[in-house]
């Protein structure tokens, strides 16, 4: 039934009523408090950042397993592992057993606890204890039995909606497991590809200084024959060491990498570095992640699957609060037998027994529990707000990762056409030199352009894959396929009788609003 707005007045009753009410008042047990509602969320019809010609009907970007699409056997090895090796992913799994645990705390207040017991004691009452009067020869006592502890009936809801909060923190621990998994998987990525920068810019830097020390010979030649002048040879030795200093500069990031990359797939650093001691082509997505969809994707995201459970978990919190304003019933009795010797003990004339309803209001609290009321709200309120403001950030993610992507894209494009018409021309100047028209430190200096410009093609080719896996993570990652963890088998349970049904995430579509909104129910 619906559960009444407002504190309850108080009741008039005697001791003698009192099984009478609790037993009265049962068929029409209710749930105060707020329910959890999921209106939509506004965000902008389409991402408006584009990185292709926009169709009339855009599809959802294809990111299932998007880290194979680069085409890199080893960077799928490397995220296989990690998701198998990851102490980050250990750990978010073990937060998940804990609010499960504290799931099933919630739930086994429903019921209620009987314990089965036995005891012996040996018994004297003396003259002081009985006012006086002649005290009795000491004696056993025997007995056994069962006791119902005092088992609160949920007539308000009070302990289904500390369960839905529960339910809500326990699942949002499940959407951080899924959000560190999305996020693992971007850093297992993003460090590999900046190893791989990295390995190949070492490459560039040891050419360098093979045509400096042979520039630096020219130099020196030329000084022994009274061409150049001391100042010439210097600056020559000055530009070499300078290109040695770059070398160990370079070998400790990329040995810098490697330890990252141990860290993230879970295993002490030195046998990585061994197996990705060579160098390899920087990886390279095999087509654009498509972004001019709807924005509305973007609540797919499981980071923002947890702050929409954790608001659902604040939103019942206020229940639990608001029951505070009506009366508490609850059931206690035991049964057994007593018995001052121990055949006596099967004789069921020293049957015990004891049963009975309790009602306790606590009717006057000095304003406490409306407090406790206007807390919870003003949590949830925060929780909303928190959530709202997530997903206005999740949007500009995407905006930022896929306008990175596309400047990315053209800085790339415009340094492999610089490179092309430096490598033309380097043929050219082969020619020249082989004809006589310029000498052998003429060729060295436009080689040496030519390694700069490779260098920069490498820096821009991995910003530009770096900025492709983090469009990939922001626009939420690939976790639908993959299996949770044990712990959370049980995380989207049936929705408890007459509490309010909160959406199960696992069987909302991808593109449906998660946001929720809580109608606030006044209690006073």
């Amino acid at each position: 039934m619906p559960c009444p707005r407002g504190a309850p007045t108080l009741l008039h009753v005697v001791p003698a009523s009192a099984a009478l009410v609790a037993i009265a008042m049962l068929p029409f047990a209710c749930t105060v408090g707020p329910d959890y509602e999921s209106p939509e969320i506004e965000t902008p019809p389409v991402f408006s950042t584009s990185l292709e010609d926009r169709p009339d009907d855009p599809e959802p970007p294809n990111l299932d397993r998007w880290w194979t699409r680069f085409g890199d056997p080893i960077l799928d090895e490397l995220i296989a592992q990690a998701e198998a090796g990851s102490y980050d992913l250990k750990r978010a799994v073990a937060a998940i057993e804990q609010y499960r645990a504290g799931y099933g705390l919630a739930e086994s207040q429903l019921y209620p606890s009987i314990s089965l017991g036995a005891a012996y004691s040996r018994n004297r009452t003396n003259a002081a204890q009985l006012g006086g009067l002649a005290a009795p020869a000491p004696f056993n006592a025997w007995t056994y039995g069962l006791d119902l502890a005092t088992w609160e009936l949920d007539v308000f809801g009070k302990l289904r909606r500390s369960i839905e909060a529960s339910r809500g923190e326990y699942q949002a621990s499940v959407e951080e497991w899924r959000n560190v998994l999305v996020t693992l998987r971007a850093e297992v990525a993003s460090a590999y590809v900046g190893l791989r920068v990295l390995q190949a810019r070492r490459a560039v830097v040891a050419e360098t200084v093979d045509l400096l020390e042979r520039q630096l010979g020219i130099v020196a030649a030329r000084r022994s024959a009274g061409t150049v002048t001391d100042l010439d040879l210097s600056e020559s030795e000055a530009t070499l060491a300078l290109a040695l200093a770059e070398l160990p500069l370079v070998d400790a990031q990329v040995a810098q990498q490697l330890n990252a990359l141990s860290v993230l797939v879970g295993e002490y650093p030195g046998d990585l570095g061994r197996r990705l001691a060579e160098p390899a082509p920087i990886p390279q997505l095999d087509a654009p992640i498509e972004t001019g969809v709807p924005a509305q994707l973007i609540l797919r995201r499981p980071d923002l699957r947890v702050a929409e459970r954790e608001l659902a978990a604040r939103v019942a919190s206020i229940g639990v609060a608001v029951a505070g304003l009506y009366p508490e019933v609850s059931l206690a009795g035991s049964i057994g037998i007593f018995a001052t010797d121990f055949a006596g003990l099967g004789d069921i004339g020293n049957l015990t027994y004891r049963a009975g309803p309790q009602i306790v209001w606590n009717f006057f609290n000095g304003g406490l529990t409306r407090a406790q009321i206007a807390q919870a709200e003003a949590v949830a309120d925060a929780a909303e707000i928190d959530y709202r403001a997530a997903v206005l950030e999740a949007v500009a993610e995407v905006e930022t990762a896929a306008s990175n992507v596309g400047y990315a894209s053209t800085s790339l494009r415009r340094v492999d056409r610089a490179v092309t018409d430096a490598r033309r021309g380097i043929a050219l100047a082969i020619r020249q030199y082989e004809a006589g028209t310029i000498d052998l430190d003429r060729l060295i200096q436009y080689e040496r352009t030519v390694l700069d410009l490779e260098d920069k093609r490498l820096q821009a080719s991995g910003l530009l894959g770096q900025n492709v896996v983090e469009l990939c993570r922001s626009l939420g990652g690939d976790w639908a396929e993959t299996p949770l963890p044990e712990a959370a088998a049980d995380a989207y349970p049936e929705p408890m009788p007459d509490s309010s049904s909160s959406p199960d995430p696992e069987s909302v579509p991808a593109a449906a609003p998660a946001v929720a909104r809580a109608t606030k129910e006044s209690a006073s």
